[in-house]
């Protein structure tokens, strides 16, 4: 399920069920792990943030 969604969608739902690791995990490991380059993340990231 993890592969069919996008970045977008897989950063929310890891914002969604697991809000204390989004904040113990460096970008560059999570950027990794959701299989976007770093930058991509930030994008990410600054489009959610109100």
């Amino acid at each position: 399920m993890f592969k069919l969604m996008s970045a977008q969608e897989r950063y929310a739902y890891l914002e969604q069920e697991y809000p204390e690791m989004l904040q113990r995990i460096a970008l560059s490991q999570l950027s990794s792990f959701l299989g976007v380059a770093r930058e991509t993340l930030s994008r990410i990231r600054s489009r959610r943030q109100p």
